[in-house]
């Protein structure tokens, strides 16, 4: 990824120059060029923020400089002219607290008095893209109130007021377009979904289903093949993982499990079921059978068998009631998935993994989803 695809689209190739956020021009004094700054620009960026916040708005007496910027997981995204590299503007973006963790603010937008038009935007639009690709799941800006209007035209939702500097100020969110497409995602699976007919409606929309005139609870789950070839290891153990969890949130027992496995290379199946059996020996749970295949593409999926004498609906909950959200936020982003996939599990002793889930289990709440 270079500096200058972050304002028009991570996934492209293309140099951007002129005139990224308003109307097309002719002049060649109105390119500019959005980039993550160097010491040099940054000196130009901090010059722009004094005139602007310090002499104009007046709101610090000597200096808007702070912690922020001198932290090493801050960000400065300038715009400079292209014809004589002057800075017409910047940006900074910095997570709060630790980076991995997915909140970035984003502050101190600024641009010059003879910046041509689409600065601002640009540099709005430029740091939107260089947090999502830094993973964030969460990205907020706190501006003035007049600039509330201008961060609504671009897409920001307004939260609420708040005091910056005893100034009061609108936290404005951006909503990443991550948690849109998921939500697009799982609309369509539910309407295909509707038309399997399913036997009975007491489990539908749960992971897991019992088996009629038993206590067996079974579930399944497949892992995308793009996640079996790029990380096979990762990929056999969240096979595993995923139904472990839909157990647990009905209150199960894993007794067992069977694998579909296909790959292209024997290579790459041997990773894949070194996966499983870390998880397998991790939870407890023995591989009872399943299917192999190589020499095609890359597939996984895992059906786990459960007991419970009592299973936890997920839709048994009622108007009124207290809804609890139980995470384990010990862990990392796993390595090459930041911002889609938190390890929380590879980490732990089976000792804990065990422990965690019995919770279900022993809370009894009346719905539970995991």
């Amino acid at each position: 990824m270079t500096d200058t695809q972050l304002v028009h689209d991570t996934e492209s190739t293309s140099t951007v120059f002129a005139d990224l956020g308003g109307p097309r021009r002719h002049e060649h004094t109105g390119s500019f060029l959005i980039e993550e700054a160097d010491d040099a620009s940054i000196s130009g960026f901090r010059d722009l923020r004094r005139h602007h916040f310090v002499a104009h708005q007046q709101m610090f007496d000597t200096t808007d400089v702070d912690a922020v910027d001198d932290h090493p997981d801050t960000i400065v995204l300038v715009a400079r002219r292209v014809d004589d590299d002057q800075i017409l503007g910047g940006v900074r973006v910095h997570p709060v607290g630790d980076r991995r963790d997915g909140w970035w603010i984003g502050g101190r937008l600024v641009a010059a008095t003879d910046a041509p038009s689409g600065v601002g935007e640009a540099l709005v639009r430029a740091a939107c893209s260089r947090v999502e690709a830094e993973g964030a799941i969460r990205f907020d800006a706190r501006v003035q109130i007049d600039k509330a209007g201008f961060f609504a035209r671009l897409g920001w939702t307004r939260s609420g007021p708040v005091m910056l500097h005893d100034v009061e100020h609108v936290l404005m969110q951006w909503p990443i377009p991550l948690f849109a497409r998921v939500a697009d995602h799982k609309a369509a699976i539910g309407r295909l979904v509707a038309k399997l007919a399913p036997g009975g409606d007491s489990w539908v929309g749960d992971d897991g289903a019992p088996v009629p005139g038993t206590d067996v609870i079974a579930v399944t789950d497949a892992i995308l093949p793009a996640m079996v070839e790029r990380d096979p290891w990762w990929a056999g153990w969240c096979a595993v993982l995923v139904n472990v969890n839909d157990l647990t949130a009905m209150g199960a027992t894993p007794v067992g499990l069977l694998d579909t496995l296909a790959a292209p290379t024997e290579s790459l199946a041997q990773r894949v079921i070194a996966g499983m059996n870390a998880a397998c020996t991790a939870w407890n749970v023995p591989t009872l059978g399943g299917h192999t295949q190589t020499g095609v593409h890359a597939a996984l999926s895992v059906t786990m068998l459960g007991r419970t004498d009592d299973p936890v609906p997920g839709g048994g909950a009622r108007p009124g009631q207290r809804l609890s959200l139980v995470a384990d936020l010990g862990g990392e982003w796993r390595p090459g998935y930041t911002g889609r996939q938190w390890d929380s599990t590879s980490s732990r002793s089976p000792a804990e993994l065990r422990r965690m889930q019995s919770v279900v289990r022993d809370l009894r709440p009346s719905a539970a989803k995991d």
